[in-house]
């Protein structure tokens, strides 16, 4: 695609306008508004959830602490190992990853990032026990060593390419890719 510069062109408007400059501007002003529409909601969400949580029940905090200390141990394993499925004690003194908080009004579980914050999210906690195992393995491999890795891509794909469909549906599959990815981390 060739762009006429200011001055090169043979028609008279094309020679005092700059159009580099003038599609510059154009996809700066939508990059611009696209990370406000990504950030405001976000903002708000984080005040909301500062005045809406609460903390996790005895309970939860036992299954949470399991888990991670499941999850830790498999991280471990080599190919074709299986976890010891033997009961034993918890430890006294639990290390745990993330901050973990009952917000009753969310959609659902979910796993909130951000660099000061990493934070397990429950919708409710009178979940069987199973479920909750599940919920948590889910949610902690997305803050396990790789569950990471997709966080922040979409976001930097929708405000650089804010302009091209390809860009918003290469955004839904990272997110999709993503889930999957931590379900299958969380099922190994």
């Amino acid at each position: 695609l060739f762009l006429p510069a200011a001055g090169y062109s043979a028609i008279p408007a094309l020679r005092a306008f700059n159009w580099a400059v003038v599609l510059g501007a154009a996809w700066l002003s939508g990059a611009i508004v696209c990370t406000g529409i990504r950030l405001v909601p976000r903002l708000r969400f984080h005040k909301w959830l500062k005045r809406n949580r609460r903390p996790l029940g005895k309970r939860a905090v036992r299954i949470l602490q399991k888990v991670m200390e499941q999850m830790d141990e498999a991280e471990n394993l080599r190919a074709g190992e299986m976890l010891d499925e033997s009961p034993r004690a918890l430890s006294a003194f639990p290390h745990f990853r993330c901050q973990a908080y009952v917000a009753p009004d969310l959609p659902g579980p979910m796993c909130v990032m951000s660099r000061k914050m990493h934070c397990l999210l429950l919708d409710r906690e009178d979940y069987d026990q199973e479920t909750l195992e599940a919920i948590f393995r889910h949610e902690l491999s997305h803050l396990a060593p790789g569950g990471e890795r997709l966080w922040g891509y979409e976001d930097m794909l929708a405000i650089i390419g804010w302009w091209n469909p390809a860009a918003w549906l290469l955004q839904r599959y990272l997110r999709e890719e993503n889930e999957l990815s931590c379900d299958a981390l969380a099922n190994r």
